[in-house]
């Protein structure tokens, strides 16, 4: 089923259910004519919220979707929207979980116009346009009539100061030729006590590249400042926290037809310039890697890929490294992304062992009404925009699964296997096996947030399967009683450790620094 045809059967199911209802809602967005300016083009985008509580209050802007427990969302393209433009979402506009009509009771709603076609958030594109936010009560029974301005205006606003942090933007020519536009590498350079020393000028650092997990993005700088200023906590390298935002979501640093060769780019050339603007080591055992969820894979694909550039990762809570274990879904032979054979809804994420809060098909659902188009930049469509082939129509990702009916793509899942880590390594053992049992650090905890221990656990077995004894100092380690965000917290301390000794033991230490062992 084509992109088209989805989209016309969506909202042909929206129409139908809608119709039973009398008195149709008005929820209409104005463009403040104040801003003045060019005509916008982009999505127009309602998030609503029925919880109440301040964990939902303090919300301001909305960011949406909403992992704990999912809320409305609505959106529709709009066109050369002028200054002073009214525009009415229409009866059959995409919504989720229900028309916009059916909506009831006490709701903060807030309506975002996203033009920003060069990041992955519609809370952070500069220029981006958003309303205050509304309290009203609404009905499914009686006609309701919400009206928002859009008269917020999203800044690009200047990283934190810190004494000891750097933030860089460089330009790459990989990049802007494949996007056609400039495109630049961005990172937060974090030093070390004792950089600045006289002792130390000439001394080449161990440099730890850190990749933020799906979101996440240089935050990160301010904790690792602090960390790298306390003798406890030190750790005498250059940390390197990259930015792995892209238009399209995170982009997992692996080149792919839709957003680029983010590896290839990597590697030959912010890496070369980093070396020569920060006195960072060029010895390939002194270039680590960590990092957690989306950019524990992302680690784990750049050290299996570019084995002399890397000299070791420290990988924790994955995304999935085995399709058969996607999450709750084996991608080679399920035929639905949303239900199981006795027709079960697969879950996504939980809070406890069997608290389940949401399912595949309600996180796919609020993408899907972020833009149907998959450019929601959520995980889902970060996924298709990091594995899939390019439709040769659309020049969009193509769909791993039809969002009406669930069904996988098994044309897209064969191009998808080409970045399943565990068949890869499954495959080309002989090449990779002392990468794996040397480089190779990863930790999950067993009762993880997004059920990621299912693929570490088979990504275990399949290693353990082709060596009879431990080698090496790589390690696959199952934290017990451990959720996503534990198991980052519990092995921080054990991952410094290891570092230290491995630079240590690479002799890549300054002789004069005011640092101990962590």
């Amino acid at each position: 089923m084509s992109v088209v045809k989805q989209t016309v059967l969506f909202l042909a199911i929206f129409a139908l259910g809608s119709s039973q209802y009398a008195d149709a809602d008005s929820y209409a967005v104005t463009l403040d004519k104040e801003l003045g300016g060019a005509p916008r083009t982009g999505r127009l985008i309602l998030f609503v919220i029925n919880k109440q509580g301040w964990r939902w209050d303090r919300r301001d802007p909305i960011e949406g979707p909403f992992y704990e427990e999912p809320q409305p969302i609505a959106s529709m393209a709009v066109t050369d929207m002028k200054p002073g433009d009214r525009i009415v979402f229409p009866d059959d506009a995409i919504s989720t979980p229900v028309p916009l009509d059916q909506l009831h009771g006490p709701i903060r709603v807030q309506a975002f116009l996203d033009t920003d076609q060069r990041t992955r958030s519609h809370a952070e594109g500069p220029g981006n346009l958003y309303s205050k936010t509304k309290s009203v009560t609404v009905s499914d029974q009686n006609e309701d009539q919400i009206d928002l301005i859009l008269d917020q205006v999203i800044e690009k606003s200047p990283p934190r100061a810190l004494p000891n942090v750097r933030y860089v933007e460089f330009n790459s020519k990989l990049l802007s030729a494949h996007a056609g536009f400039p495109t630049e590498h961005r990172a937060a350079i974090v030093l070390p006590m004792g950089y600045d020393h006289e002792e130390n000028a000439s001394h080449e650092w161990g440099v730890v590249y850190v990749i933020p997990g799906f979101g996440g993005r240089l935050e990160g700088a301010h904790r690792r400042s602090r960390q790298q200023s306390r003798a406890s906590t030190h750790l005498p390298v250059v940390y390197v926290l990259l930015d792995p935002d892209a238009p399209l979501g995170h982009h997992g640093f692996v080149d792919s037809q839709a957003n680029g060769p983010r590896a290839t780019a990597l590697v030959e050339e912010f890496i070369p310039y980093l070396q020569d603007t920060f006195r960072i080591t060029k010895n390939p055992s002194g270039h680590l890697l960590t990092g957690h969820s989306s950019g524990g894979w992302a680690t784990l694909w750049l050290q299996l890929n570019h084995p002399d550039v890397f000299g070791g990762t420290w990988s924790t809570s994955p995304d999935p490294i085995d399709f058969s274990a996607f999450g709750m879904v084996d991608l080679y032979e399920d035929k639905n992304m949303f239900r199981d054979e006795a027709g079960n809804a697969r879950p996504v994420y939980r809070t406890g062992p069997d608290t389940v809060a949401m399912t595949i098909k309600q996180e796919t659902d609020m993408e899907w009404a972020l833009d149907p188009n998959g450019g929601s930049g959520q995980q889902w469509d970060t996924w298709e925009s990091m594995f899939s082939p390019l439709d040769p129509r659309t020049g969009k990702p193509q769909p791993l699964f039809e969002q009406s009916s669930g069904n996988i793509n098994r044309a897209v899942v064969q191009a998808w296997a080409a970045f399943d880590i565990t068949r890869l390594i499954d495959q080309q053992w002989n090449q990779l096996r002392p990468i794996v049992l040397q480089k190779v650090h990863l930790i999950c905890g067993d009762e993880d947030s997004f059920y990621l221990e299912r693929a570490v656990r088979r990504f275990a077995e399949m290693v353990d399967t082709k060596t009879e004894e431990a080698v090496g100092g790589g390690y696959v380690i199952l934290l017990e009683g451990a959720d996503h965000g534990q198991a980052a917290g519990q092995s921080a301390p054990r991952i410094r450790s290891e570092m230290y000794r491995h630079l240590e033991e690479a002799n890549l230490l300054p002789n004069h620094s005011s640092t101990s062992n962590p």
